[in-house]
């Protein structure tokens, strides 16, 4: 499944819903202090880590969270270039919505979903919940988002960095790769400020 040129995907650093335990999801929770601290730093050696160089477009969910550290991104790659870069924005690279589970307490998870896996690394992952949206429809919108990206991709020459989130992140991977959606139960879940290389 060709997506054109090389994409890195970047989970942005600690939302302040998972400072405070809780299950973000498609909330538009800010970045910590702490998170953006962090971001700064990594972005300061996007040419080292992922080849910045070679980066020459920056999309992101329209999320807080991961607008901000797009846009902490675009600064240094910009300053890289010598070229002002902007970020462009797509609602197809919103987290999952989990429904009536959002902002409750991931501890309490087990308690409120429907369904809910413990994974082969030891996280817990809804499978599903009351209002939420299902894995069949969010792996579907992984593929719009690798529709999307070959658009982009024919745009212009040169990489792509997709700021996004941990599980749309996961999601795009098994699309790209013809994977089963309930294979994202066996792969590891991304944490804060990874990257996730597609090409």
């Amino acid at each position: 499944m060709n997506i054109g040129s090389p994409i890195g995907s970047f989970t942005p650093f600690e939302p302040k819903d998972n400072e405070k335990g809780l299950l973000a999801g498609s909330r538009d929770s800010g970045l910590t202090t702490k998170g953006m601290l962090h971001g700064y730093q990594l972005a300061s050696n996007l040419h080292t880590t992922i080849g910045g160089q070679n980066i020459k477009r920056v999309i992101a969910s329209p999320l807080k969270r991961a607008h901000k550290t797009a846009r902490i991104c675009a600064h240094e790659l910009s300053r890289l270039h010598d070229k002002k870069l902007f970020v462009h924005t797509s609602k197809v690279l919103q987290e999952r919505h989990f429904g009536k589970l959002e902002g409750t307490l991931i501890e309490d998870i087990p308690k409120l979903a429907i369904s809910y896996r413990n994974t082969s690394h030891g996280m817990i992952y809804v499978e599903e919940a009351h209002e939420a949206e299902s894995m069949e429809k969010f792996y579907t919108r992984a593929e719009d988002v690798l529709n999307f990206l070959r658009k982009e991709s024919k745009k212009m020459t040169g990489d792509t960095l997709v700021v996004a989130h941990a599980g749309i992140a996961q999601m795009i991977y098994l699309r790209h790769h013809n994977r089963h959606w309930e294979d994202i139960f066996q792969i590891p879940i991304l944490q804060n400020g990874h990257f996730l290389i597609i090409d």
